[in-house]
């Protein structure tokens, strides 16, 4: 099976080294050349474990392209899987997406297996049928197949995601599609495009609501005297609960919950649950920031922590980022450490107010507030802690790393991811 990819970022690149893995002949191309450069060097844009190993692994099976329509006119499969922008306002620009469709609309041969792995809004599968139609490209089998990555463990999430929903426009599309995502061993469930679509929406947009519940209920836990996360954390004891992300801490960032959320609030209105959802989420970030702005002394914040997920170098709409931004922009001094971002790659570089450190003792030197914002073990390590806990640092641990770890610090004043939640 002769498989191109369209779109190479973090999706992208774990969709071709997969594929090649299982002895498929993968051509990658992405509209933008670092990208593409950085794959034939076997390095993806996005640190995620394991993934450089697997792409180094393929050999001559992983072919990196100029010419998308020379690929695309020989290929079995083309698999859209553009990592979606999102705008500050966590709103889609399908932009990328669009034109991969109309790259296969062009130069796609005859009976060519699309399939849509992108985030994408409901209805999106039938407006590409639509367009294909017009265009007299009816032999072309347009299918949707909602990502399910997760930072992280994105190549296992993809190599046996449980289930996958296959939405097509017929019966033919959805067989092509069912031998494409054969080997994956997922349930494999048929369905149209439009309902494949929409539960990635409702999957997404419960999250976020779970989310933004859990924190409000921490604020609540905290002003009672009661420990907000070992509540939380009790409450997940309980099978309904256990895989809901009630745990208070930050509000939902890296543009992929909230885009769903915001999605269905623009469409449901106000009032609306999935509107109040939003709103609270937005309460969260601002009541964060604020209590960093009331915290910062003439030495400023440091902020511990931009990645999205600890063990993977994403930063896109990360909270962490978003804050130090933030503060940044109220003339207070920032400064940031993440050891899963390389200098290079940090989005903060060059920006006002903000120093980006080498090392966590560089970033704390001096430090009054110290901002924790990505749960990264390195925090955990005992040298760490022994850095950190000295007098007069206050640690806001804004996720909740430092639970049951209270004990560890005798000097330096912790304070949860609720704000009345303090302890020496």
């Amino acid at each position: 099976m002769r498989v191109v990819v369209l779109g190479a970022w973090h999706l992208g690149a774990i969709a071709a080294a997969v594929n090649a893995d299982w002895g498929r002949d993968v051509t990658v191309w992405d509209r933008d050349v670092v990208t593409r450069e950085a794959l034939r060097r076997c390095r993806a844009m996005v640190r995620e474990p394991g993934l450089d190993t697997l792409l180094e692994g393929a050999g001559d099976r992983l072919t990196i392209a100029d010419d998308p329509a020379k690929a695309l006119g020989a290929a079995d499969v083309a698999l859209i899987a553009y990592d979606t922008p999102v705008n500050a306002r966590d709103e889609l620009d399908l932009t990328p997406v669009d034109a991969a469709a109309r790259l296969v609309a062009e130069h796609g041969r005859p009976s060519i297996l699309l399939v849509v792995h992108s985030q994408v809004p409901v209805g999106y599968g039938r407006r590409i049928a639509s367009d294909l139609a017009a265009r007299q490209r009816h032999d072309i089998l347009v299918t949707v197949t909602p990502e399910n990555l997760r930072l992280g463990q994105a190549i296992a999430a993809f190599r046996a995601p449980g289930h996958l929903a296959i939405g097509g426009v017929d019966d033919l599309a959805r067989d092509a599609a069912c031998v494409f995502w054969g080997p994956t061993g997922a349930n494999l469930v048929r369905t149209d495009t439009s309902t494949a679509e929409m539960s990635k929406h409702i999957i997404n947009a419960t999250l976020a609501t779970a989310t933004a519940l859990g924190n409000e209920l921490g604020e609540m836990a905290a002003a009672c005297g009661a420990d907000p996360v070992g509540a939380a954390l009790l409450a997940k004891k309980d099978e309904r609960l256990a895989k809901l992300p009630i745990v208070p801490g930050l509000p939902v960032g890296g543009g992929t919950l909230a885009r769903d959320l915001r999605l269905v609030a623009a469409t449901m209105g106000t009032p609306s649950l999935a509107a109040a959802v939003v709103d609270a989420g937005d309460r969260r970030l601002t009541a964060l920031l604020d209590r960093l702005v009331a915290a910062a002394g003439p030495e400023g914040v440091v902020i511990l922590g931009l990645t999205y997920k600890p063990g993977t170098s994403a930063t896109r709409r990360s909270v962490g980022v978003t804050l130090a931004r933030s503060l940044a922009e109220q003339g207070i001094p920032v400064r940031v450490f993440d050891p899963d971002v390389p200098a290079a790659e940090n989005p903060l570089v060059g920006e006002a107010a903000i120093t980006i450190a080498g090392s966590l003792s560089e970033a704390i030197a001096d430090a009054r507030t110290v901002a924790i914002t990505t749960g990264h073990s390195a925090w955990l390590d005992v040298s760490a802690i022994e850095q950190i806990d000295r007098d007069p640092i206050v640690v806001h641990d804004l996720v909740g790393v430092y639970s049951g770890q209270q004990g560890a610090f005798t000097r330096a004043l912790l304070i949860g991811p609720c704000s009345s939640d303090a302890c020496r």
